[in-house]
Parts: structure tokens; C-alpha cells; sequence
């Protein structure tokens, strides 16, 4: 068939000088074209090959050149635009002084056409779930009318994109297709679930107790007061005992020197302030664990816990 098609094609090659629309440059690209494609045509090169026949077809036009250029369409699988282009060649009025190897091609496009008619795949799609009808198919990126969804579809063999959506709703399929097969493929609709995330404000759902972060200030000042209560408590009653043992070192018995009756004052205003101080930090401590303890909100609640466990 190579041998008979190398054979039409020089035929062609030899007639092309004689078309009245090329021009002679138009021709020798045109002849140039046509040989390389027939070498990548023989190669089994169908990409190449077409590239070049639609070239050498643009330059000088031959049936002949369209009928390869399907040919090579056809073994790239591309089904659809081999029919078209069969269809095209098939159709084509040829004057009457046309040589006989542009006869040949119409004829031989007439009968390659039936033939691939029977090759191209076809799908019928069905949609279902509830308003399925309202739903948008695509195919391939595609969208397809309501008018092809009822009538089983065309197209190329080999992997192919079916999406239907509607709303918030979608069905996918990824599928493979064969030549000469009729597939039927079934895209469901699943009905909406309701959505997981907690309701927003105003939207009508029962309120919840707000959580609020747990804030440390008010312990941590609580235990900073406490602390210091104890720290002055401290140094006060060291202060308070060191003035005592001064003033009972100078004492005969129980008589003590009237000069000192001030110190002894003084050392009795430490050791109350010490009292003081340490019944603060007491109290400091306390209500920094009772904060602490208390659980985390934002009410009047906690407000009011916190007044009472902070007297100052």
C-alpha cells in the first residue's frame, strides 16, 4: 500500500508545476514539502508527516495531500478531524481535467470514511440526583449543550473529563474510551450535608458560654503583692528584734534605762509592721491561688470572685 501511495504521490508531485494558482516558488516549496512528508509518512512519523502535507496542501493544493493529511489524523488517533478531513476530500468537485491520481483520493476518502464511521467511540452521559436536570456537564473543560447530553456523544478514543455541577454540588469522572465502543457513563449528584463549622454570631444557633483565654495579671499581681508582704515582713522583724536585744543587753533585770524607752517604741512599731506585712503577703498568696483556681470566663461571675479575693 506504501509502495502504491509513493507511487500516487510522484504522480502528484510531477502535476503540481502545472496548477495555474502556484506560483513557481509556491511549487518548489510545495514539492519540497510534499517528499519530506512522504519520508515521515514512511517512518511512521503521523505528527511530522501531517505538518508537512498541510504545508505542501497550503502551498499547492491536491486532494491527494488532503487525503494523507487524514490519514496521518487518523493514525494519531484524533478520529474526529480525520472524518472531517476525509469528509472534505470526499466532497470535493475536481474540474474535468483532473488528473486521475485526484480521482483516485476522492474515491479513496469516500471509502476510508465509511470505514472510520464505525471506529469513532460514542458516549452517552446521565445525570442523576435531585434538580439533576438543571446540572452543567462538561466535557473536557468543555460545557455541553442540553441538545448533546440527549444523544450519545462523539469523541476521540482515550482518556477524557466528565464533571456535572450544580450549586455547591459536583460529580467527577475520569474515563477511557476505545475505538468502536458505545460506554455509558452515570454522574450522581449527592445530596448537600450540613456543613461541620461552628455557627457564627446571628445565625441563630443556641448561645454558648464564651471561652476566654486564661489571663495571669491578676494572679501574677496578687502573688507580687504577697511576696513583697513577706519580704517586708521579714526585714521588719529583724529590724524589730535587733533593737530589742540592743535594749534588753543595757537592762538590770526587769529595769531598763529610760533613755531607751524611744528604741523600745520604735522596735514595737517594727514588730507591728512586720505583723501587718506578713498578714498581707498572707493574704497576697492567697487570693493568687484562689485566682488560679478559679475557672476561666468573662462573666459577672468571675468579676465579682476576683473583687472578693483581692481586698486592696
Amino acid at each position: 500500500m506504501r509502495a502504491r501511495l509513493a507511487f500516487r504521490l510522484t504522480a502528484v508531485l510531477s502535476l503540481v508545476s502545472s496548477l495555474a494558482w502556484a506560483t513557481p516558488a509556491e511549487t518548489e516549496q510545495a514539492l519540497a514539502a510534499g517528499h519530506a512528508a512522504l519520508a515521515r509518512y514512511k517512518e511512521g512519523k503521523w505528527q511530522e508527516a501531517l505538518a508537512k502535507f498541510r504545508e505542501a496542501d497550503r502551498l499547492a493544493h491536491s486532494p491527494v495531500f488532503t487525503l494523507l493529511s487524514a490519514r496521518c489524523e487518523r493514525e494519531l488517533g484524533q478520529l474526529l478531524a480525520a472524518r472531517a478531513t476525509f469528509q472534505r476530500v470526499a466532497e470535493e468537485p475536481l474540474p474535468h481535467d483532473a488528473p486521475a491520481a485526484w480521482h483516485s483520493a476522492v474515491a479513496d476518502a469516500k471509502r476510508e470514511l465509511g470505514e472510520l464511521e464505525g471506529r469513532i467511540p460514542r458516549l452517552v452521559v446521565r445525570v442523576e440526583g435531585t434538580d439533576a436536570a438543571r446540572a452543567r456537564v462538561s466535557l473536557d473543560g468543555r460545557t455541553l449543550r442540553a441538545a448533546e447530553l440527549a444523544a450519545p456523544i462523539e469523541l476521540d478514543p482515550g482518556k477524557h473529563t466528565l464533571i456535572a455541577r450544580l450549586d455547591e454540588r459536583q460529580a467527577r469522572r475520569e474515563i477511557v474510551v476505545s475505538a468502536g465502543r458505545e460506554r455509558e457513563v452515570v454522574l450522581r449528584l449527592e445530596s448537600s450535608t450540613p456543613s461541620s463549622a461552628p455557627p457564627s454570631p446571628g445565625s441563630g444557633a443556641p448561645d454558648q458560654p464564651a471561652q476566654a483565654s486564661r489571663s495571669y495579671l491578676a494572679p501574677g499581681i496578687a502573688f507580687g503583692v504577697g511576696a513583697a508582704g513577706v519580704v517586708a515582713g521579714t526585714v521588719l522583724g529583724v529590724l524589730a528584734s535587733s533593737r530589742a536585744s540592743e535594749i534588753k543587753s543595757r537592762c538590770q533585770g526587769n529595769s531598763c534605762l529610760a533613755s531607751d524607752a524611744e528604741e523600745g517604741a520604735s522596735a514595737t512599731r517594727l514588730a507591728n509592721a512586720s505583723t501587718i506585712a506578713f498578714v498581707l503577703g498572707g493574704v497576697g498568696v492567697g487570693a493568687g491561688v484562689t485566682l488560679l483556681m478559679l475557672p476561666n470566663g468573662t462573666g459577672p461571675e468571675r468579676s465579682a470572685a476576683a473583687r472578693f479575693a483581692v481586698p486592696f
